[in-house]
């Protein structure tokens, strides 16, 4: 089923069968936006509950002339910015937290060696990630681990997608400069 199917099933049904749909496929997104603008699990969990709040609320003003994804994303961004104006939650951008790391080291790892390189690896790409200027880290963030297009992302943060383009290529080009 698509966005604009499950959105008019569940403005005319008010479906919770719906809602678990449309929450099951952006929970993920959602809640990875709240974390890399919170950095703490904690407020990105509590971001992500009160940005689906408002995103049923206002389900009905959704107007298509976005992607519905990129108008989930505005939204999480506003319930962010609105959380840290209440509760002053630091301003960090960060992609993942030492647990994570972790966790992926041991599924993608054989050896206590390989799990050490790669955990050692992971940190210093989250240290070169978070040394880029915002806007290349956010364009590459959404690029690359959200991965929407440019057009998406054009739309969401007001920049040509040539922009978009440039500041991709300079947050790639000095990630790779940073972990040679």
């Amino acid at each position: 089923m698509s966005d604009l199917d499950l959105i008019q099933e569940y403005i005319s049904t008010k479906s919770d069968k719906v809602a678990y749909q449309i929450v099951d496929k952006y929970r993920k997104f959602v809640f990875s936006i709240a974390f890399r603008y919170s950095g703490s699990y904690d407020d990105a969990d509590d971001i992500a509950q009160e940005a689906f709040i408002k995103i049923f609320e206002n389900i009905s003003k959704f107007q298509g002339r976005s992607s519905f994804k990129t108008w989930i994303y505005r939204i999480t961004v506003n319930t962010f910015l609105a959380s840290k104006k209440k509760r002053s939650i630091s301003n960090t951008l960060q992609q993942v937290e030492i647990d994570d790391i972790e966790n992926m080291v041991k599924a993608n790892s054989s050896t206590p060696q390989e799990e050490l390189e790669f955990k050692e690896l992971n940190e210093r790409f989250i240290e070169a990630l978070n040394s880029l200027p915002k806007q290349q880290r956010e364009v590459f963030s959404l690029r690359y681990f959200d991965e929407m297009k440019y057009e998406e992302i054009s739309q969401l943060l007001g920049l040509t997608v040539g922009g978009l383009k440039a500041n991709y290529y300079h947050a790639i080009k000095k990630l790779t400069k940073l972990l040679k």
